[in-house]
């Protein structure tokens, strides 16, 4: 895919993600979502089963399965509809990124890129410096923002499986192959 249009198409994703970003940020409530709306609106077990045309215990077992992240989509759905509610599904990027605005996505390739420049130049530095050859802050700092900009071009290699960086705060690093 041409890389004009793959920015394009970030670019077009991150609007639309851009509304759920706030959303985000919203703690579910203790007791699931589904639990929280239907005592909000004073509805009993009995009421919200005969309104998903299940038994009382299936929609016990409904709001558990919520509670432990084990509930399909599917029956989030066809719970939401039984409460008159609509349910919004999306997968926002964590970190830095949300507050990139209308670059979300390019936001988080960045930010992945400049781990990865930093993980790559910091093996470099340390070898060179053992060499008695060290590299300035600044001039490594330098070296950063040119690599990642250069790892940012062709963002493909940043899911490499051979590329480690589980978040934000964990160093990166290189798995090296056995021969």
């Amino acid at each position: 895919m041409d890389a004009s249009f793959q920015h394009l198409a970030r670019r077009q994703l991150s609007q639309a993600l851009g509304p759920y970003v706030e959303a985000s940020r919203t703690e579910r409530p203790r007791d699931g979502w589904i639990a929280a709306l239907r005592k909000a609106f004073d509805m009993t077990v009995r009421q919200f089963a005969a309104r998903l045309g299940v038994t009382p215990s299936t929609v016990v077992r409904l709001e558990k399965r919520e509670r432990e992240d084990t509930i399909s989509l599917g029956a989030l759905r066809r719970a939401a509809d039984a409460l008159d509610c609509e349910l919004i599904y999306a997968v926002v990027p964590r970190h830095a990124a949300v507050e990139a605005g209308d670059n979300l996505l390019d936001a988080l390739i960045e930010a992945r890129a400049r781990d990865v420049a930093t993980a790559e130049l910091n093996r470099i530095a340390h070898t060179m410096a053992l060499e008695d050859q060290a590299v300035s802050a600044s001039d490594m700092q330098y070296q950063i923002v040119q690599r990642a900009a250069a790892i940012a071009e062709t963002p493909r290699h940043l899911w490499e499986p051979d590329v480690v960086a589980p978040n934000r705060h964990d160093p990166v690093i290189r798995r090296t192959r056995p021969k």
